[in-house]
């Protein structure tokens, strides 16, 4: 309640501003919020504009509302496109009505709220303001189904993000890149599952029900068309957005298909200028990180120009380098994982996790005493850049070899292999391992205190591609321990 006193006292000046909030109340007639603003000869223009949309009738009914509505003087030079074209119109005049309440006294000092509209409007009454539009008093004019408020500015409907991106002119190869992506879709989100692949073991889905009309952009990295949530988009001018894809496109070719190539580049240099929440220039140090962990640098004297949207900001670039190590990033392959794919044996052995505080993620696995020959854990590590990777183990020994069967005289051995998923003897596997490495790795360290990770092959990938590897042991029902993968990749 005081923080509320505090704001009313700066911006109306009043002395006392109850007074004038009581005072109104008690002034409160029987018209509603179209009569109102009929009975006021400086909201003619805005009532005509009611009129010929059919909100009279709108605001005319029980339900309740607030109407910020523009003075004449605020509507002498509405744009004719809005004018003249009745979608426009009533989409213009929406823009000014909300289903709710919104009391300057009894309001936050700011807030982002939805309007007929569609779009959403923020009140700012701490300045007294929605959105560039100033409050006049009086400040509060109640009717009895809602409250009038009195603006000098018209509220005129920004578009959103994905509205501006269809429609604009600038950056002509980034926005015509994301807008040919417009088509039939998959969402898994819509389609009946029908099972699971045998090879890949993902689901299966009948493609029938998962087909939409949408984009990627929208269902794979952020909805850029909902007006509820706040985003910040890059656009970057012709030569940066090809300079950026001449930088990483041999990191992502595939091997004797140049469209495919293209299309994974020009999708992996688009995908990172995409962000989570609306930044205003000056709130943005130097980097902006994007919706997949990657650090973008922002300039804000390379900024050409920028939008306001609905629903956040777009900013318009003439430089933008992402650096090759912070787009193309090492992977971490957790030994708890659940989702890797654990050989087991017979009588159910597959494994043990176990907590330890000094290991990576709180955990580490043992696969111990699992009579498969040589026995070991896949790891699916996804799309991998077409260039070399040093891999590396981190792995203790502190339970003497084997769980079951501990003994001082034996090593733990194992190695890593590129696997591809198979159909073996009728049944879900894996194809034997391409090792990376000709020599086993001997696990000696026995505390995450002393460990250190072990170097464990690095090979050159040809191709941009989806890779399955299998930590090995050195023989028949060798235990294999893990903490952790790491796949470092290398910049020749």
């Amino acid at each position: 309640m005081f923080f509320s006193a505090l704001i009313l006292i700066g911006f109306a000046g009043c002395q006392d501003p109850w007074e004038e909030h009581d005072k109104i109340n008690a002034d409160v007639t029987g018209d509603n919020l179209m009569e109102l603003i009929s009975s006021r000869p400086e909201l003619s223009a805005f009532a005509d504009y009611l009129h010929e949309t059919g909100m009279d009738s709108v605001i005319t009914s029980n339900r309740t509302y607030t109407v910020w509505a523009p003075n004449n003087d605020a509507l002498s030079a509405l744009d004719n496109a809005i004018v003249n074209d009745p979608v426009k119109l009533k989409q213009f005049v929406e823009n000014h009505i909300s289903l709710t309440l919104y009391s300057y006294f009894d309001a936050q000092p700011e807030g982002r709220i939805k309007t007929l509209s569609g779009k959403t409007i923020t009140l700012n009454y701490l300045d007294g303001k929605v959105d560039d539009a100033g409050l006049i008093k009086p400040l509060d004019v109640p009717a009895k189904n809602g409250i009038l408020h009195i603006i000098d500015k018209p509220l005129i409907p920004k578009m959103n993000i994905w509205e501006f991106i269809q429609t604009t002119d600038l950056c002509k190869a980034h926005t015509d890149y994301i807008n040919s992506l417009t088509g039939e879709i998959f969402n898994p989100n819509v389609a009946r599952q029908t099972g699971y692949d045998p090879l890949t073991f993902e689901p299966v889905y009948d493609t029938v029900t998962g087909i939409v009309w949408s984009n990627p952009v929208l269902a794979y990295i952020r909805d850029l068309s909902d007006e509820d949530s706040l985003s910040t988009v890059f656009l970057v001018t012709d030569d940066v957005f090809q300079q950026e894809f001449d930088k990483f496109r041999k990191y992502y070719t595939v091997k004797n298909d140049d469209a495919k190539t293209d299309s994974i580049t020009h999708w992996n240099v688009a995908k990172d200028y995409i962000f989570r929440g609306r930044y205003d220039r000056n709130s943005i140090l130097d980097t902006l990180i994007s919706m997949f962990n990657v650090k973008v640098p922002f300039n804000k004297y390379a900024i050409d120009s920028a939008y306001s949207a609905s629903n956040g900001m777009v900013y318009i670039l003439h430089d933008c380098p992402v650096a090759l190590p912070d787009k193309i990033q090492p992977i971490i392959l957790q030994g708890e994982d659940t989702t890797n794919f654990v050989i087991a044996d017979i009588s159910g052995q597959t494994g043990y996790m176990r907590k330890n505080p000094n290991a990576s993620g709180g955990y580490d696995f043992i696969l111990d005493n699992h009579r498969a020959n040589p026995g070991g854990i896949v790891f699916h590590v996804g799309n991998i850049a077409s260039t070399r990777y040093k891999f590396y183990i981190r792995a203790i020994d502190d339970f003497n070899y084997s769980y079951r069967f501990p003994n001082t005289t034996d090593t733990i051995k194992e190695r890593i292999g590129s696997v591809m998923p198979a159909i073996i003897d009728g049944e879900q596997g894996f194809t034997s391992p391409s090792p990376f490495t000709n020599d086993y790795i001997a696990v000696t360290d026995t505390s995450y205190h002393t460990t250190s990770e072990m170097p464990a092959g690095s090979p050159l990938f040809f191709s941009y591609s989806d890779l399955w590897i299998e930590l090995v042991g050195s023989g028949n029902n060798t235990t294999v321990a893990v903490d952790y993968i790491k796949l470092v990749p290398v910049f020749e």
